[in-house]
């Protein structure tokens, strides 16, 4: 499973060892294989692993043309990778993420205060309903950013 730390790790490595606008190509033996080897080892030692990210990054218009072979690993970074970083990044979405779920339960459990038996029941049962979707949501997050 692909984490949100996972993926921030590439993002800020990229970021720090790739410039914007220029298709990089680092082969896995000689002149900046150090490249190669650390995108490698942030996608646990997967060559798939590495690909998917890339393509998840790809969808999000992050890089152009990521790809890692048992030859080389080649990517181009775009200035959207740059602004998602500004942002905080895939950890920092998850994280707002859950906080807003969090947030609507307590208001739910609020507005219950107020309501009667009926509408009591039923906001009960829309709160399982959050807190089972609040419960799923790693694998849910998961699943959408590596579609």
């Amino acid at each position: 499973m692909i984490t949100a730390e996972q993926k921030d790790a590439i993002l800020w490595y990229l970021k720090d060892n790739f410039p914007i606008g220029r298709e990089e190509k680092y082969p896995k033996n000689g002149e900046g294989s150090e490249h190669y080897t650390a995108l490698l080892h942030l996608a646990g030692g997967e060559i798939d692993t590495l690909n998917e990210i890339f393509a998840h990054f790809e969808r999000q218009n992050l890089i152009y043309d990521g790809s890692c072979n048992i030859v080389r690993v080649s990517v181009y970074v775009q200035a959207e990778l740059h602004k998602l970083i500004e942002r905080g990044g895939y950890t920092v979405e998850k994280h707002q993420f859950t906080y807003n779920l969090e947030k609507l339960s307590r208001e739910l459990t609020q507005l219950e205060l107020q309501m009667d038996h009926d509408t009591v029941r039923k906001t009960a049962e829309m709160s399982e309903a959050i807190a089972a979707i609040r419960k799923a949501i790693p694998d849910i997050l998961n699943h959408i950013k590596t579609a």
